[in-house]
């Protein structure tokens, strides 16, 4: 039974002893060449969660699986994406629209085909990932296509998490001006231009009318 963090592997590098803190995950930090601080410890709880590989431990109740609390909501979490990040049918759509290679690497934007409701078939799409503290937790579809009747769908996971796409590409400095996008595509000519202090809201905009 783990008695304290260094039995399972954690360091806690912080003087803080309530609160929430965050380090090096024990047990995906090894398979990774980024050195990420993706653990998230409850220092009051005693108890974390890696929001890239999903351990989590509880030293309170030697508890090594997760369970929501409650009143938690329990997200679905999305597939996971081809490690083949795009064709070049989606990159040459993305780059004609101004988006460079940079930032289609920086955000994982990847390409390919998936089923869309609306129109009842399979199509091209463009894929963007919602990253929230390093962890995937939901993916936005974009049909694209010459044909008008198929082009500009979106989805997205069915009972995934909602969150600002490009949450997690903000520049941590203080004083700087948050941008706010409508969509995606507006993001990524931002960030094209190295702008990067900005977020898009996942359903876009509502439409305001004036009378």
């Amino acid at each position: 039974m783990a008695q304290n963090y260094s039995d399972l592997g954690i360091e806690i590098r912080s003087s803080r002893s309530t609160g929430n803190v965050n380090t090096l995950c024990p047990q995906c930090t090894p398979l990774h060449r980024t050195k990420a601080y993706s653990l998230s410890v409850n220092l009051d709880e005693q108890c974390g969660k890696c929001h890239r590989c999903g351990w989590t431990f509880g030293l309170a109740k030697n508890q090594l699986s997760y369970q929501p609390r409650p009143g938690e909501v329990a997200y679905h979490k999305p597939p996971m994406l081809s490690d083949k990040p795009e064709t070049d049918k989606h990159i040459k759509w993305l780059m004609l629209r101004g988006i460079t290679q940079e930032v289609i690497n920086r955000y994982k934007i990847t390409g390919g085909k998936s089923f869309f409701t609306q129109v009842n078939q399979e199509v091209d799409c463009i894929i963007f990932p919602y990253i929230k503290d390093l962890e995937h937790i939901n993916t936005k579809y974009r049909s694209i296509s010459d044909n008008k009747d198929l082009d500009k769908k979106f989805k997205t996971v069915s009972e995934a998490e909602s969150a600002l796409y490009g949450y997690d590409q903000i520049p941590q400095e203080e004083n700087s001006t948050l941008h706010w996008c409508e969509g995606e595509l507006d993001l990524l000519s931002m960030a094209s231009v190295e702008v990067f202090n900005v977020v898009s809201v996942p359903n876009g905009a509502a439409e305001k009318r004036f009378d």
